[in-house]
C-alpha cells in the first residue's frame, strides 16, 4: 500500500509530457496506474474522457504484477476510469518483473508472457518516458536464495556489470538497476524505497549507480505524520536518465536537493518549493538543501 499523496507526488514529478508512456513494475492494484491517468489526462488538456482518449490513455500505461489477483483489480480500477467505453487492451502483465527483458533486449532473447486469462502472448514494450513504483519491502535475508541470485543475474546483464552490489541489498535495489533498462534516456524514475542506501557504506553500490546513470533530482524524507500512513524510514528518489558520456558534465553540473518534509503541504506546494530554491532554504514547513551532484 502507498499512500495516495506519495503516488500523486511521485507521478506529478515524473510524469511530463501528455504522450508520455509510463510504467509500474510492481503495479499491485493500481494505485499508481491511476494517478497516471488522472495525469496525462491533465496534461492532454482534459478533465473527461470520452472513447478514443480513453483508449489512448490505456496504450500510453504498462503495469506489471507477480500476482494474479492484484494484477485483476489494477486492470479492474484502470477500466472503470471510463464505464462507457471499451477496454479491451490494458497493458497489465502477470509476471515477476526480472523474468521481462527490456527493449534493448530484444534481439538476444524474443520473450512471451501469460495474459491474464491464461493465453501465452508476445508482447513487446516499449521504452519509457518514466518508470515509477513502490517496490516491495522484502529484506534480502527474506528473499530464498535461488531467487536471489536470479533477480542478480538478471539485473546485473547487458551494461550493468560492473554494478557491484552488496549481497545484503533489498529487493528495491535491484528495482532501480532494472526498471533503468526500459528508460529512454532523458526519461524519469520515481521511487519510494528504504532510505538504508543512503548509508555511506552499505549503499555505496548504488548510490555510484545513480551517480553514474542519472541526474539525482530529488531525494525527500518527510517527519513522522506528515504522509498518513507512511513508513518513516523510507525517501521518495527522483531521477531522470542521462546514460551517455556527453551527458557526464550535465550529471556533474546538477544540483541534488535533498528534502525533509516538516508538516503537511500540498503537492503544488511541495513542487513550486523544489523547483524555486536553489540554495539552502528553511522554514517552518521544509527544509531543501541543494548539492552539486559531483
Amino acid at each position: 500500500y502507498t499512500p495516495p499523496q506519495i503516488i500523486d507526488l511521485i507521478v506529478r514529478l515524473c510524469v511530463r509530457n501528455p504522450d508520455d508512456k509510463v510504467l509500474d513494475p510492481g503495479c499491485g492494484s493500481g494505485g499508481f496506474l491511476v494517478s497516471i491517468y488522472d495525469r496525462l489526462l491533465g496534461l492532454k488538456g482534459k478533465t473527461e474522457t470520452d472513447e478514443e482518449t480513453h483508449r489512448d490513455l490505456l496504450s500510453q500505461i504498462w503495469g506489471v504484477d507477480i500476482n494474479k489477483f492484484p494484477a485483476h483489480l489494477a486492470t479492474i480500477n484502470l477500466a472503470i476510469q471510463n464505464l462507457d467505453s471499451e477496454s479491451d487492451q490494458i497493458n497489465i502483465i502477470k509476471s515477476d518483473f526480472f523474468d521481462l527483458r527490456g527493449p534493448t533486449w530484444r534481439l538476444v532473447a524474443p520473450w512471451t508472457v501469460t495474459t491474464l486469462d491464461g493465453r501465452r502472448e508476445e508482447v513487446e514494450m516499449p521504452l519509457f518516458d518514466a518508470v515509477v513504483a513502490n517496490p516491495p519491502y522484502t529484506r534480502h535475508g527474506d528473499i530464498p536464495k535461488k531467487q536471489k541470485k536470479k533477480i542478480r543475474n538478471i539485473s546485473l546483464k547487458y551494461g550493468w556489470e560492473n554494478v557491484k552490489l552488496s549481497g545484503q541489498a533489498g529487493i528495491y535495489a535491484y528495482f532501480f538497476i532494472h526498471g533503468a533498462k526500459f528508460l529512454k534516456e532523458g526519461g524519469m524514475m520515481g521511487m519510494i524505497v528504504s532510505n538504508s542506501w543512503l548509508d555511506v557504506g552499505y549503499g555505496s553500490a548504488i548510490q555510484k549507480f545513480f551517480l553514474e546513470h542519472f541526474k539525482i533530482l530529488a531525494i525527500i524524507d518527510s517527519d513522522k505524520r506528515v504522509f498518513r500512513d507512511a513508513d518513516v524510514n523510507t525517501v521518495i528518489v527522483i531521477l531522470e536518465k542521462t546514460d551517455t558520456k556527453e551527458s557526464k558534465e550535465d550529471r556533474d553540473n546538477n544540483l541534488v536537493k535533498f528534502i525533509r518534509l516538516k508538516t503537511h503541504m500540498e503537492i503544488d506546494e511541495i513542487i513550486e518549493s523544489i523547483e524555486e530554491h536553489n540554495e539552502y532554504f528553511s522554514d517552518e514547513r521544509i527544509r531543501i538543501y541543494p548539492k552539486l551532484q559531483r
